[in-house]
């Protein structure tokens, strides 16, 4: 055991925490280090190796060991001067956010944090910042914090809002906004978030009831930004009601782009930040990708059976057929997933689910592309092309698992393989 490490502070807890509140955050930190989310990452790796290091003296460890780490602890603490005071860190925190250096302020905002584990303006900055750094879930868990300190607090309600929005928990997004109006009913932006909650749930009338009380705040307020998105989104939504179908070509292209972009970064990095890519599109974009990739399978399977010389002309199937065969990988691994969705209780959004399972089906796209053109002939060749296939789609469910359903890694795991299973089950009986 290294006597110079101050555990705590690896963990990012107080040394007054709970032995529940230290596992829950060795498990946050140990699923942004681990080794296989952050592969040629040393410093990753490194730190992973650390925050175990720490977990296991402070959980794992006798009585006795823990016992003279605390003792070395309490023996080193510095008496607090001016510069290293909670207020201090806290202070500079703001200037660093003002400047929109938010990794580098949360940092000062976890040492304030670190030293005064109650003190509740610090948990609504950071909590702030871990909204603008995308980093949605460590945003639900200061908002939990702040709850505990004051159940009264209106930012931890609105950041809750905006978390679960982004996150894809529509109704609970709605929940937490509306409990934040209670306190703060002049609150301009929670209405008007709440409205487009609202909209991605369909309740059209109450969306539009919340974007006409937005603007009449930002009116009042003379917020004048404010006041014209909030116009521009109402009209938006009006002109939708009476439209539904209308399609610009403009929206369509930017779409277009938009898709091929998402699914080159998804094939080029298996193991990246699902939910920073879903946050970046909005409900109906979530919903049609999902379904494309499944039609794009749809149509590479076709061409992939006519084009295969191994299929006589007296098996052909009707094209009725094949696209009821193309639907077995996409059906198998939805159906699959909100199985394990259930037995989790981790139910996220159904549109996440069909994006989720539509993107897992990229590696198969990619190798039926490739066998027809290149692999038909060369069967080691093609026996190894199909082990790569299976392997870089495990990657992406169990990414998929850990980051948009939020299972354990242990879940993750066996949620993954089994999809990985049904997956190859179906893709077999097609090629």
């Amino acid at each position: 055991m290294s006597k110079a490490k101050n555990y705590y502070k690896i963990l990012q807890v107080s040394p007054q925490a709970t032995l529940e509140e230290i596992k829950v955050a060795f498990r946050r930190l140990a699923r942004q280090y681990h080794p296989d989310l952050n592969q040629n990452d040393p410093l990753s790796e490194e730190k992973f190796k650390e925050i175990s290091e720490a977990y296991e003296i402070l959980v794992n460890s006798n009585s006795q060991q823990k016992d003279q780490f605390n003792h070395n602890y309490q023996q080193k603490q510095p008496s607090q001067s001016s510069s290293s005071s909670p207020q201090s860190f806290y202070l500079r925190g703001i200037k660093k956010a003002l400047k929109k250096q938010y990794l580098a302020a949360i940092d000062d905002y976890c040492q304030a944090i670190l030293l005064k584990p109650d003190f509740l303006e610090v948990y609504i900055k950071r909590c702030e910042a871990y909204f603008y750094t995308h980093q949605y879930q460590k945003c639900l868990e200061d908002c939990q914090a702040i709850l505990r300190l004051d159940s009264n607090c209106f930012e931890s309600y609105y950041f809750q809002g905006r978390s679960r929005y982004k996150l894809g928990y529509l109704q609970g997004a709605v929940e937490a906004y509306t409990k934040g109006i209670k306190i703060q009913s002049d609150s301009a932006l929670s209405y008007y978030y709440r409205g487009i909650a609202y909209h991605e749930l369909e309740q059209n009338k109450r969306a539009v009831a919340d974007l006409q009380q937005s603007i009449y705040l930002f009116k009042i307020q003379e917020d004048i930004s404010g006041l014209n998105t909030a116009q521009k989104k109402l009209d938006y939504f009006l002109g939708y009601s009476r439209q539904p179908l209308k399609i610009k070509t403009c929206s369509l292209l930017i779409s277009l782009k938009s898709f091929l972009t998402l699914s080159v970064n998804i094939l080029l990095n298996p193991g990246g930040d699902f939910l920073a890519r879903l946050a970046k599109l909005n409900s109906n974009q979530t919903l049609i990708y999902g379904i494309l990739y499944s039609l794009i399978f749809n149509a590479v399977y076709t061409f992939y059976v006519f084009s295969n010389s191994k299929y006589p002309l007296e098996y052909q199937m009707t094209l009725i057929d094949l696209i009821i065969l193309g639907l077995l990988p996409f059906l198998g691994l939805m159906v699959s997933s909100l199985f394990f969705q259930l037995i989790n209780r981790r139910v996220t959004r159904l549109k996440n689910s069909i994006f989720f399972s539509g993107a897992s089906l990229l590696p198969w796209i990619i190798f039926m592309i490739f066998d027809s053109f290149v692999l038909s002939e060369l069967y080691f060749a093609r026996l190894i092309t199909l082990v790569f296939t299976g392997c870089y789609t495990l990657l992406l469910l169990y990414n998929g698992c850990l980051q948009i359903y939020d299972f354990s890694e242990r879940v993750a795991a066996f949620s993954s393989s089994l999809m990985l299973i049904i997956l190859t089950i179906s893709v077999s009986i097609l090629i």
